[in-house]
């Protein structure tokens, strides 16, 4: 997921998750494997900047889309801000599990727990911030090895197909039990927020 700065001005860099120290770029996603700067780290919440992937196309690493495995574009227009994630919605992320891929690159279920809304931090007792989202996926599967650092959504408010509403970065799931750090958490331990159509600039 692509962040931006308070201004509007620049993109600082994607969010992904910690536990990944580092994030590795597979060579599946047509890049080399290279192991990109780590721009900020939050202490033992699963949540970390990394610097932007540059290719011969600047726009590739700037412009608000999540791409899925599948090929699948989606626009971001909007994200989660604190309260907007509730227990119910039916939320959807990406990743690159084998299983995830062979479900077309995306992976949907239920939230069923949020924690706090506000002064996120990091637990660690938990290795994830004290707002973690939990979710139960659907036909018991929630995610898998692969998939962490893939952004979280909801479909747009509008109903426009292609457009979603980001609402976090999956960390990782056990049967069909996973957990999700929501974008509002990274708001506050990092400032800047993920870019948006509404903040490109």
């Amino acid at each position: 997921m692509a962040w931006t700065d308070d201004n509007n001005r620049d993109t600082t860099g994607f969010l992904t998750v910690d536990h990944l120290g580092g994030p590795v770029i597979p060579s599946s996603h047509n890049l080399p494997s290279i192991q990109l700067p780590v721009i900020g780290q939050t202490g033992r919440a699963d949540l970390e900047l990394i610097a932007p992937i540059k290719t011969d196309d600047p726009f590739d690493w700037i412009w608000p889309t999540i791409v899925t495995s599948s090929g699948q574009t989606f626009g971001v227009v909007d994200y989660a801000r604190e309260g907007d994630i509730r227990v119910g919605q039916r939320i959807c992320h990406g990743g690159w599990n084998p299983i995830t891929v062979a479900r077309g690159g995306v992976v949907c279920g239920t939230v069923t727990d949020v924690g706090p809304t506000h002064k996120c931090e990091a637990n660690p007792n938990l290795g994830k911030s004290t707002c973690v989202v939990r979710f139960t996926g659907d036909d018991g599967l929630s995610g898998g090895p692969g998939d962490s650092g893939a952004a979280v959504w909801l479909e747009d408010p509008a109903g426009n197909p292609g457009n979603i509403k980001v609402i976090g970065i999956y960390g990782a799931g056990s049967g069909a039990t996973g957990y999700f750090e929501p974008t509002y958490a990274a708001t506050q331990i990092f400032g800047g927020r993920p870019l948006t159509a509404g903040s490109q600039k």
